[in-house]
């Protein structure tokens, strides 16, 4: 038979084309942007593929059976929007995705496979006498393919025991029934004889005890108990009101050259030179097999960036995570941290991709340049990719190829960031809703991201009280911290065309009570002669610590169940062991709701 494996093109250069290879001769389909690669995608449209991006491997002609894994891509490749982690079964019907944002197509094959019912795991009985054991459920990576296990069934009530009697049944005689009522009869007049008694004692001791009790005295109290008047709430009444309106966000960025519209990736050259001899030697010893580039500009080392992969030697700028975020208006409006929406204007972490060392190149002013050691801790700290300097187009291949941009506010016109994924889901759902960046506050680390969504959303009420707020008061924090528990979720799919069982998170934000250990405020006591200055901001130092990264951008209530802040960061001094998280005043937030 012609056996073939089809390729249906769902987005990218080639959509809507139809492509379909024999496997006669060829088991092995390489993915990427090289022309070596059996599954060709455009070089310079598709740049979120990688050159060598994924593999699909026929395992078996009749009946067909093939796998597909990630090639150590940059972007990685998604079966069904499941990132890969590993070698996974590729069934007809799925759709694979190389990068998040990346192109898509459907893996089919000629001729049909028969696709086999999956059978349900049915479980063992367990004896009436021992008590049920709940299965332990395991958190699959990301990218599992679940099976669905069967529904659980409420355990029936235990029946009363019946009785049951073997032989004829026995007659019973006249004398024995008359017997009987005669007993019953006797028994009846004596106990209402001993229940007419001890009525009587009973009445008799509390009429004498009625006689010789004490006054009464009335007791006036000044001051009456507190009650609930005030309007104070618990973190368990502001859970049950506003856990519909804390949202959790999932994000992934990457930084874009505006002239060419492609993602940029720092530059590596290869820790490796020849000396006298011809002998390859290491350029600096110890450092790894790569040494990230950096440029002397302007006093700083500033990081080389390029349009190119540099054959998969650089590291794409980007980075992806998860915070949290407050509905602030009905119609959709959102509230989080700026590093949460819009990463790229937020110091990056990903700086010399865990580099032991690095190359400076610091120019003679003669065209030329010099190069020297760089220590990892040397490198830039605090560098916002927005404000990206050094830009070269294509590879690196001279020194004459660095194009730096000089421009006056520091920031670099041919740079611009880009969310590939800005996904809002609430809690207790599994489907995300895309979002889009609205506005971001230039001044404080607080951005408002906007959903479509066809029915109005429940809203936290907001309350501006930061001028006279006092260190003590009592707050409630709400979020999706990284380090909580995560609810999974496997459900089978109606789909026909995907028959694969999706797996999701199931957020469930958490609730953590604490106070305002500190308020800092810029200007306080401020004079002619006198200036103060916050090293944080206007904020607050908070006294809860157990939640933190993926909490960013989560609501702080006061006592009354209102808003007034934005959990921000935690922070932690060098030599010392103690955490402690802070919050942005919400004048911030209300800022951009104007």
């Amino acid at each position: 038979m012609n056996e073939r494996i089809v390729i249906r093109r769902m987005s990218g250069g080639k959509q809507t084309a139809t492509e379909e290879f024999p496997v006669a001769d060829n088991r092995e389909f390489t993915l990427g942007r090289e022309p070596d690669c059996n599954i060709k995608f455009d070089a310079d449209r598709e740049d979120l593929v990688s050159r060598h991006h994924a593999k699909i491997t026929v395992t078996k002609i009749d009946p067909m059976e093939a796998t597909i894994v990630d090639l150590n891509s940059t972007n990685g490749t998604f079966v069904n929007r499941q990132r890969l982690y590993g070698p996974v079964p590729l069934h007809p019907g799925d759709v694979v995705q190389l990068g998040p944002g990346g192109p898509e197509f459907q893996f089919d094959c000629e001729p049909k496979v028969a696709k086999p019912t999956r059978m349900a795991e049915i479980p063992v009985p367990v004896a009436a006498s021992a008590p049920t054991r709940q299965a332990a459920i395991p958190i699959p990576p990301p990218q599992a393919q679940a099976s669905i296990p069967p529904p659980m069934v409420p355990a029936r009530p235990a029946s009363p025991p019946v009785v049951q009697t073997t032989g004829s049944m026995s007659t019973v005689g006249k004398a024995t029934v008359e017997r009987m009522i005669t007993q019953g009869k006797s028994q009846t007049r004596n106990q209402m004889l001993w229940g007419g008694f001890a009525l009587l004692l009973i009445i008799l001791g509390v009429g004498a005890y009625l006689w010789t009790r004490p006054k009464s005295v009335t007791i006036v109290n000044p001051t009456p108990a507190p009650t609930a008047s005030d309007g104070r709430v618990s973190g368990v009444d502001i859970a049950a009101k506003y856990t519909p309106a804390v949202v959790r966000i999932e994000v992934a960025w990457s930084l874009i050259d505006v002239n060419s519209g492609h993602v940029l990736s720092q530059v590596f050259l290869p820790n490796s030179t020849k000396d006298k001899s011809g002998k390859e030697v290491e350029l600096i010893a110890g450092a790894g097999d790569k040494l990230p580039l950096f440029y002397a500009y302007n006093g700083k080392a500033e990081p080389v960036l390029a349009t190119g992969d540099g054959g998969g030697l650089y590291q794409l700028i980007g980075e992806r995570g998860s915070g949290s975020g407050f509905v602030v208006d009905p119609s959709g409006f959102i509230l989080t941290n700026k590093h949460v929406a819009a990463g790229w204007n937020a110091p990056y972490e990903g700086m010399g991709g865990g580099a032991k060392a690095g190359i400076l190149l610091t120019p003679d002013g003669k065209g030329g340049a010099s190069m020297s050691a760089l220590g990892a801790n040397q490198f830039p700290g605090g560098w916002l990719p927005a404000h990206a300097q050094i830009v070269v187009s294509g590879n690196l291949k001279s020194i004459s190829d660095l194009k730096g941009v000089n421009n006056q506010l520091g920031f670099a016109d041919q740079v611009q960031g880009r969310n590939d994924v800005l996904n809002v889901t609430f809690a207790g759902t599994r489907m995300p809703l895309n979002a889009t960046v609205t506005k971001v506050n230039d001044n404080a680390d607080v951005a408002l991201i906007k959903i479509e969504t066809p029915q109005p959303l429940t809203k936290v009420e907001l309350n501006d009280n930061f001028d006279t707020i006092q260190s003590g008061a009592r707050v409630t924090v709400m979020g999706y911290p990284a380090v909580s528990v995560q609810t999974i979720q496997a459900q089978a799919s109606n789909d026909m065309h995907n028959q694969n069982a999706t797996v999701n998170i199931i957020p469930n934000p958490t609730v953590t009570d604490g106070n305002i250990q500190l308020i800092a405020r810029n200007g306080a006591n401020n004079s002619q002669e006198l200036q103060t200055i916050s090293e944080t901001g206007d904020g607050y130092q908070l006294a809860i610590n157990t939640t933190g990264s993926g909490n960013s951008g989560g609501p702080v209530f006061d006592d009354h169940g209102k808003v007034i802040g934005i959990f921000s960061d935690s922070i932690q001094r060098p030599g010392v062991t103690t955490v402690v998280t802070f919050a942005l005043p919400i004048k911030e937030g209300m800022e951009l709701m104007k």
